[in-house]
């Protein structure tokens, strides 16, 4: 079984190019890519997870 990559905070606000700000807006509304908080409060991304929601907030596509 393969192991599973995870993306930091700061790699996904890297990858998508927005200030912790507008990350934060987005928890707020329920908006942000799905998580897994850690016992520390760090936040991580599961790699296929955050592919599946850019393909779901890209314009002209029709998520799935």
């Amino acid at each position: 079984m393969a192991r599973k990559r995870f993306l930091t905070l700061r790699e996904v606000l890297d990858e998508l190019d927005i200030g912790r700000s507008t990350f934060n807006r987005w928890m707020q509304l329920g908006e942000a890519p799905k998580h897994v908080r850690l016992p520390g409060g760090q936040l991580r991304f599961p790699r296929e997870d955050f592919d599946r929601w850019i393909a779901e907030h890209t314009q002209g596509t029709e998520a799935a």
